[in-house]
């Protein structure tokens, strides 16, 4: 009697996973390879796409930046306080009931606190004193915030995770001064949740200083940017670059996101090679050891396509089992961590490293297609070699 298509293909993909132990060394050998491919590089592209939504997460539509003409960066711009005022009066400002325009003119630096244990620099950032209304979102979740006009600091609450030692009433030596921390904030998760935060005079005052790095300003309505950047590109009296604020925080995330993800694809790529390598010699083994089984199989009537399937089941199987695993190490090393680097300006940036579902399914991808092309060739030869040789193999 004629077994059905589907009834072969289920008995030689079970006789092939049942065979899977006595090939258990080669197998070994190409599911750990898979598995090393994805944990490295899901765990790189989570750095990437963590570091991006970041930077993301600290810029809105409605908020734009003012630089000095020029100025790529905060760290390398200066404003005068005369250039502070009429940017703070162009059209397009939101504005408080009294009339007083939502803007904060602030002032960058970074402060090497390698002395307290940090390896490198943090970012400190003095704001004006619409601060609290430009960055609504920015709350205080410890102590109080500073008082203008006082050395005093509020530390982000990512930068205090990272570092405990900036505590409630510790001291940090800024510039020439002693400077408290008499508060901890949240920012959403942007990129402020890794800064010291004071009064930008009283940094100016500090550090020695006439001007100061930005403007950072609430529109009245995102639509309110072309006409606000407008009146401060017309106006002769300026020189100053405007932009968007998400989109000034992406465009400085570009470089070292793209860059991560990058290594992510070099290294993946170059590992993938060898776990193919692996899984090409795993079931070519496999193909030489069943083919006196797979001789007999097609000679009592099993179709070829059958025979072909139970070699790319074994071969995906291995995938399937090394991707759940690459998965689960990436996440035990990286998910939920916090990463550090080191920006262009030389101060630490610090954020939380997130696998979402795409990039698991990306990981997984490429461990399926890893084990379909690594099984491939070795289900091809097994259908082509003749049945009578098959049969005399091993005899």
């Amino acid at each position: 009697m004629e077994i059905s298509s589907w009834r072969q293909i289920r008995a030689t993909t079970l006789i092939g996973w049942l065979g899977m132990r006595d090939r258990l060394g080669s197998s070994l050998v190409t599911f750990v390879g898979i598995t090393v491919v994805v944990a490295v590089l899901v765990s790189v592209l989570a750095m990437s796409t963590s570091f991006k939504a970041m930077m993301s997460a600290t810029g809105r539509a409605d908020r734009a930046i003012v630089l000095n003409g020029g100025a790529d960066s905060e760290l390398s711009s200066y404003l005068s306080h005369s250039d502070v005022t009429l940017i703070s009066n162009a059209a397009g400002i939101a504005l408080r009931s009294d009339g007083t325009p939502v803007a904060s003119a602030e002032v960058v630096s970074t402060v090497d606190l390698s002395g307290l244990g940090i390896d490198g620099s943090v970012t400190v950032r003095g704001v004006g004193p619409q601060a609290p209304n430009v960055r609504p979102e920015l709350t205080i979740v410890e102590g109080k915030s500073f008082q203008a006009g006082k050395a005093e600091l509020i530390v982000g609450s990512r930068l205090r995770k990272e570092f405990p030692f900036l505590t409630l009433g510790g001291r940090i030596r800024i510039g020439d001064s002693d400077w408290a921390i008499v508060g901890v904030f949240k920012a959403d998760g942007g990129t402020h949740d890794a800064e010291l935060v004071g009064d930008a005079e009283s940094m100016l005052s500090t550090f020695h200083r006439d001007r100061l790095q930005s403007v950072t300003v609430l529109l009245k309505s995102d639509a309110e940017f072309p006409a606000f950047k407008a009146a401060l590109t017309t106006n002769p009296r300026l020189s100053v670059e405007v932009a968007r604020e998400d989109v000034y925080y992406r465009t400085i995330s570009n470089a070292f996101g793209s860059s991560l993800r990058f290594v992510a694809y070099v290294m993946g790529g170059l590992m993938a090679g060898g776990a193919l390598v692996g899984c090409l010699n795993t079931m070519y083994t496999s193909v030489s050891l069943r083919a006196k089984e797979m001789g007999t199989l097609r000679a009592i009537g099993f179709g070829n396509f059958a025979i072909v399937c139970s070699v790319m089941s074994e071969a995906l199987l291995l995938a399937v089992c090394a991707a759940f695993m690459g998965l689960l190490l990436g996440y035990l090393a990286v998910g939920h961590a916090t990463a550090a680097t080191v920006d262009s300006n030389l101060s630490k940036v610090i954020f939380e490293i997130r696998l979402t579902p795409d990039i698991a399914m990306e990981g997984a991808g490429w461990a399926l297609l890893i084990g379909f092309a690594g099984g491939l060739a070795p289900a091809l030869r097994a259908v082509r070699q003749p049945i009578v040789m098959a049969l005399r193999a091993h005899a």
